[in-house]
């Protein structure tokens, strides 16, 4: 048609300059084909450098995942787990017990910890207490004889004594297995010094082991209980251990116990079957946490354990970083023991789902995470200065490139199109290259994650934890808005002090795996007494201990009255007037031992500031190619752009925020301060040191 005839015209005036064009595109498509190839095989290596560097990250993620099932299992899928299962009925005839009180030099704590023990509830006849005393101090020997006569006399016709080896073989784990063959008691508690266990501890605790129709329960070997704190007020760091204790016993062990029948024996606060402990093998001491050792072998051998957060045993937590930093490095090395002796049974030998045994690799490796969050921070600066970013091709060469490929496939083309078509490629590439996380360009992909599992353990931890701050231990308490701010924010000493013990944990954890065994290092006490505490938390409710009916606790029929009077049903067990020095702190006068972790830490602290300042002088803004007066649209925000300088200067000072107060063990000690020693410190593993 005539419409035809016109657009084929039109269309034949413009055909040149399109075939033109498409010829044009063609030959610079042949032109770059080269370099194109080796663009792709560019982009292939920073992905492949990205997934090889990022191994430790994907790990943590691993842990983190995990972290999230635990509590969002116990916040989702099985809330009434943090509710032990219902307790049995006790028989008629209440079964013997004997509680262990595993001490060593414990002058501060010695007196109440035997007091307290020979307040429980439960039937003199059948209630047996050993003080297991390996102390090398003379006062601390004294101190415990006489608390025991004490409660000798306090309660006649209890059988109370003190056990003391000629040696220290096996530490903690080597008096314990010595005393469990000196009584024939069925059921055995273990209390540390430090704890001071509420009044019907026993008569809750061993009612677990029994039925609705007090027909026992033989498969369960062990009861955990809540942990419990007299002096989380104290300072930033006992508020920051009270929030993860919280959060390991409010939300991790109630979603063990109720899914898998499994949890570890924290080392005091529960209940054994003597029976289970002898089928396993009995206590050993290859393994600096021998609580979780035996644990696991208990299950390998066919048992389950269980935990009742609703029973609480207030614990004194150490009030130092010395204090601290032993005690964690005691956990952390006997954690890489517990794994070096048992991970290829577990993975190999011992028979499960495969769900359960992921669930028990990711238990039994928890405390690797240390060494890999240390690995990770300090690979991170490396990859920020010489990845990434930093590792992107020049602009200026990558457009002088693409310009004059597609001069010499195009020479008639002109050079303001040229010089588009250059930049237009070379955004392109360097876009390619962006799409790799780094922390200029992606800091979400490595933030938000951390603060997600952060957010959801504060909170868990803070709301769901309601019978451990109650008016009495064991019971509800009733939220206040000002309580709850306050609790919320121990999470900005628990993230500052947990980076700052990385390369201290780092060290702990090699150690583990390095050697079995080891010096059992106590854990330094001051003997704080709950009763200040628990006055204070009345006062600011404007009640009084004395006169009303909640001061009065429950009596068992063969447990005759003491001084030691029991506050509340399931109270603390133990009230002294104010001013008095019973259960006043008595400062230790050991000082922690030094195994070289200090310099450790100082290398670290070097470390992270000389990366501050190196991202400071090399910041992606004032050097390379996001300098210039055209950076490529890939360049961070100003704000972005300072966010490695910070997170060095961050881990760096937390680093050093824990480790200087450790130097203060190379201070010359006082004359007073020295003791007498009751063995030499040559004689049988004998160490004079907390």
């Amino acid at each position: 048609s005539r419409t035809g005839c016109i657009f084929i015209t039109d269309a034949s005036d413009q055909l040149p300059g399109m075939l033109h064009m498409a010829l044009d595109e063609a030959n610079v498509a042949h032109a770059l084909k080269g370099h194109d190839a080796e663009a792709d095989a560019r982009v292939w290596y920073a992905w492949a450098y990205f997934l090889c560097t990022h191994c430790p990250w994907f790990l943590i993620i691993c842990f983190l995942v995990g972290g999230f099932v635990e509590r969002l299992g116990v916040i989702l899928l099985c809330s009434k787990a943090r509710q032990a299962r219902s307790a049995g009925v006790l028989p008629a005839v209440r079964p013997k017990v004997c509680v262990q009180l595993p001490m060593y030099n414990e002058t501060a704590v010695a007196q109440r910890a035997v007091a307290m023990a020979a307040a429980l509830a439960w039937p003199t006849d059948a209630l047996e207490i050993q003080v297991l005393d390996d102390s090398t101090d003379l006062e601390a020997i004294a101190v415990t004889d006489e608390a025991v006569t004490k409660a000798l006399a306090d309660r006649p016709g209890l059988q109370c004594e003190v056990i003391r080896r000629s040696h220290r073989w096996g530490y903690k784990a080597g008096a314990l297995e010595y005393a469990r063959k000196l009584t024939d008691a069925q059921f055995i508690a273990i209390v540390d010094a430090d704890f001071t266990p509420v009044a019907d501890f026993l008569e809750r605790a061993v009612a677990h082991f029994y039925d609705a129709n007090g027909e026992p329960q033989e498969d369960l070997a062990m009861l955990q209980t809540q942990w419990g704190h007299v002096n989380h007020l104290e300072s930033l760091l006992t508020r920051m251990q009270s929030l993860w204790i919280d959060d390991h016993h409010t939300m991790q062990m109630p979603y063990r116990s109720h899914v898998w029948g499994f949890v570890n024996f924290t080392g005091t606060a529960g209940v054994w079957r003597a029976t289970a402990i002898e089928k396993a093998g009995g206590w050993k001491a290859h393994s600096l946490v021998e609580d979780c050792e035996l644990s696991f072998r208990v299950l390998f051998a066919g048992m389950r354990t269980k935990f009742d957060a609703t029973i609480v045993q207030p614990s004194e937590l150490p009030n130092t970083y010395a204090a601290y930093k032993a005690q964690q490095r005691r956990w952390t090395k006997g954690w890489a023991q517990l794994a070096r002796m048992h991970l290829l049974h577990l993975l190999y030998g011992y028979k499960c789902s495969p769900l359960k045994r992921i669930h028990l690799l990711y238990h039994m490796l928890i405390s690797l995470q240390w060494p890999i969050w240390a690995l990770w921070v300090l690979i991170s600066p490396l990859l920020i200065a010489f990845g990434g970013l930093a590792s992107l091709p020049d602009r200026l060469a990558l457009e002088t490139t693409f310009r004059a490929k597609a001069q010499a496939a195009l020479p008639t083309a002109t050079a303001a199109s040229l010089d588009l078509w250059a930049k237009q490629r070379a955004d392109e590439e360097q876009a390619r290259l962006a799409e790799v996380p780094d922390l200029y360009n992606q800091p979400l992909f490595y933030l938000l994650p951390i603060f997600l599992f952060q957010l959801l353990m504060t909170v868990g931890a803070t709301v769901y934890t309601r019978h451990t701050y109650g008016p009495t231990p064991g019971l509800p308490e009733r939220f206040s808005l000002c309580s709850l701010c306050s609790r919320l924010r121990r999470v900005f000493p628990y993230v500052i002090i947990s980076t700052g013990m990385l390369p201290h944990q780092m060290c702990s954890y090699f150690g583990g795996l390095y050697e079995l065994g080891g010096e059992f290092e106590r854990t330094p006490k001051t003997g704080e007494s709950p009763d200040a505490t628990y006055l204070d938390n009345l006062d600011k409710l404007g009640k009084s201990p004395t006169g009303s009916a909640s001061s009065k606790s429950p009596k068992s029929p063969k447990s005759p009255a003491t001084p030691l009077a029991s506050v509340g049903k399931g109270g603390y067990g133990f009230l002294s007037p104010r001013g008095s020095t019973l259960g006043k702190a008595l400062v230790p006068k050991e000082k922690p031992k030094v195994h070289g972790y200090q310099y450790v830490e100082l290398a670290f602290v070097l470390y992270q500031l000389l990366w501050a300042i190196y991202f400071v002088l090399r910041s992606p803004l004032r050097v390379g190619p996001c300098s210039g007066v055209n950076p490529p649209a890939v360049c961070p925000t100003p704000l972005f752009a300072a966010l490695p300088a910070v997170f060095s200067a961050y881990v760096g000072l937390c680093v050093a925020l824990v480790a200087l107060p450790s130097f203060a063990v190379f201070l010359p000690s006082k004359p007073e301060d020295e003791r007498p020693l009751l063995f030499s410190d040559g004689a049988s593993m004998v160490s004079s040191a907390a």
